[in-house]
């Protein structure tokens, strides 16, 4: 049995990856909004409060949104809504204590960004 729960996360984890690098922007905001509502959405990809999720203006903001949508759907295939939300806001001890939303906010290469997305496979396959 622990052997396909096993597969059923590496799944996700593959379906996330894929999907952040094929669907479109407009997709992936629909998805995270319905994940975690608006303004966290906006405060992880690093936009301001006052500018909407259709301004994504810079590649970065780009980017983290593909790296969000990834660390999104990875929690949310495998554990749902309610504990992506507090996952996202809450300190992580693979981020040296840090939130997940914060450390993507301020995350400036991809491979800070990329580190999200690790931690969250390591939460739904570790626990």
């Amino acid at each position: 049995m622990e052997d396909q729960y096993a597969r059923e996360e590496y799944r996700h984890i593959d379906e996330a990856r894929r999907d952040a690098n094929t669907k479109k922007p407009e997709e992936m905001i629909d998805f995270l909004v319905a994940s975690l509502g608006k303004d966290l959405v906006r405060y992880g990809i690093g936009l301001a409060s006052y500018e909407t999720l259709k301004d994504l203006r810079t590649d970065l903001h780009h980017t983290r949104l593909r790296y969000l949508y990834q660390a999104v759907r990875v929690i949310v295939g495998c554990d749902g809504t309610k504990i992506a939300l507090v996952w996202f806001v809450g300190r992580n001890d693979y981020l040296d204590e840090r939130a997940p939303l914060l450390v993507l906010r301020e995350a400036e290469s991809e491979m800070e960004m990329q580190e999200v997305v690790f931690a969250a496979e390591n939460f739904v396959i570790n626990g």
